[in-house]
């Protein structure tokens, strides 16, 4: 029993060190080749700088309000954990510790399985299955999210809540909670649905509602006080806007959908914007739910009320980009699709139980590598995720003379700066997004529109550089083919 046991740990290692070159592959040379922006790397590497240094931030690449505190944008506490590695390691800081989260997750589905099944390959299969999904390779193809990072706690906090070793349970189920303030909304399913399946146990209960009463009350002081009172709009759960169509609060969005229960199907399985060059990006995100295990969770409708507040998040909008299964948007159905494919394979003999499994790995693999090719979800950015091709490895520009050009600007001084450029200019107190300006002392930017020009149309971020050229109040100190660098003038 130990030699098996120690060939699993052995093959354990190797699919963490073969993952995590292919995630390091994606998401570092992304930063590398200049293809992570202001929103959201940007805006968090800046919070995590001003942490490091034991500072409050105010956060200022956001392009709808005016400074404010970074928590009144996203309540996410995590990045005050991992602040001081950027002392390490700079601006790839936060895309390190995603990478290492998502490692670490596919622990934890390996150590939940493990001490469920003796048959040391089984939790193998759901591991490499894990570190297969879709949802993985879209989140790290795109900056840094701290749902990923919180949702990857999840089959830690499984694990030893099915242990009865509540303590350690809590920490992690409190760091999934703080990760993010839809986070909370999503902790208290979870905590709900460890209440119904451990119903019948006395202590298993009390800490499922205990959880779910905290988090409730959590979620409702930070989403309805705190953020609105640090969010310089005070508008409640800014995020709500996603919802106005159904109601202006939480509360008032779910009366509507009771009085209006037809809404969900339209909105579950229909294009709602009228718009049909949206139409199949719902049925895109359901075929690949399926083939990778999703069947499952009817055998555990359990996994099924875990996901109930992620396909509402998805679903309920008229933001056709959290439709699909571009971007962080699905992070949370890899943990929960590959321990409800467990579960439900728990049903079979051994020999069924691996065929079983075996099938739906092959299927996510299938499906992940169909889609690193062509999606229907839109916004589909190839050079980003497609770490298979050449072409993600070059970048548009000459990275050392890019660099020589950003080492022009001071330390501290107000900047505006193209998207691409913000998460390595973060040590100042002012870093705006272009095309805000502010009071920027310089405007640092990058000449290509194929790099993104959010939230300008290329024409219009060509124009804004046209218009700056004949701006009095700035000069410019640098330009080269791909970069120009302006500073202010002063009497």
């Amino acid at each position: 029993m130990i030699a098996p046991a120690f060939k699993s740990h052995k093959i354990l290692i190797i699919l963490l060190i073969v993952f995590g070159i292919i995630y390091g592959l994606i998401s570092l040379v992304n930063h590398y080749n200049f293809r992570t922006y202001a929103l959201d790397l940007g805006l968090v590497n800046q919070a995590v700088y001003d942490y490091a240094h034991f500072r409050v931030n105010y956060s200022t690449l956001l392009l709808d309000a005016a400074p404010m505190n970074f928590l009144g944008s996203h309540f996410a506490l995590l990045p005050i954990l991992f602040s001081p590695l950027y002392w390490f390691l700079g601006s790839y800081t936060l895309l390190i510790v995603q990478i290492a989260a998502v490692l670490f997750g596919g622990v934890g589905v390996y150590v939940f399985c493990r001490h469920r099944s003796s048959h040391p390959t089984i939790p193998l299969f759901i591991t490499a299955q894990f570190y297969s999904m879709w949802g993985i390779y879209s989140a790290l193809a795109f900056d840094y999210h701290d749902n990923v990072v919180g949702a990857m706690f999840l089959p830690w906090f499984l694990h030893y809540f099915n242990q009865k070793k509540y303590l350690v349970a809590t920490v992690f189920y409190g760091l999934l909670v703080i990760s993010k303030e839809n986070m909370a909304l999503w902790g208290i399913f979870i905590a709900v649905a460890c209440l119904g399946k451990y119903f019948s146990d006395k202590s298993a209960r009390k800490v499922a509602i205990t959880l779910a009463i905290i988090t409730t009350f959590y979620f409702i002081v930070v989403t309805s006080v705190i953020m609105p009172e640090l969010n310089t709009t005070h508008h409640q759960f800014a995020q709500l806007i996603r919802y106005q169509h159904l109601g202006n609060s939480i509360g008032s969005i779910v009366q509507y959908i009771l009085q209006h229960p037809q809404v969900i199907f339209s909105h579950i399985f229909l294009n709602t914007t009228g718009n049909p060059e949206f139409n199949n990006i719902k049925v895109e995100l359901y075929g690949m739910i399926l083939l990778s295990g999703g069947i499952s969770l009817l055998f555990r409708p359990w996994y099924l009320f875990l996901l109930l507040p992620v396909f509402a998040q998805k679903l309920l909008t008229h933001d056709f980009t959290l439709w699909g299964i571009n971007y962080q948007y699905s992070i949370e159905f890899a943990p929960v699709l590959a321990l409800a494919t467990f579960e439900a394979s728990t049903r079979f003999k051994p020999v069924i139980q691996k065929r079983f499994l075996l099938l739906f790995l092959l299927l996510t693999l299938a499906a992940t590598s169909v889609t690193l090719v062509k999606r229907k979800s839109k916004w589909f950015i190839k050079p980003l995720v497609q770490f298979q091709r050449p072409m993600h490895y070059r970048s548009l520009f000459n990275r050392k003379k890019l660099h020589s050009i950003l080492r022009l600007i001071p330390d501290g001084v107000p900047l505006s700066a193209s998207s691409c450029l913000t998460p390595r200019l973060v040590e100042r107190e002012k870093l705006y997004h272009f095309p805000i300006i502010r009071d920027a002392e310089y405007i640092a930017l990058v000449k290509t529109t194929k790099e993104g020009t959010y939230p300008l149309s290329p024409e219009a971020y060509s124009d804004k550089i046209t218009q700056l050229r004949q701006n009095p109040d700035f000069k410019i100190i640098y330009e080269d083919e791909q970069a120009i660098l302006f500073k202010k003038k002063h009497p």
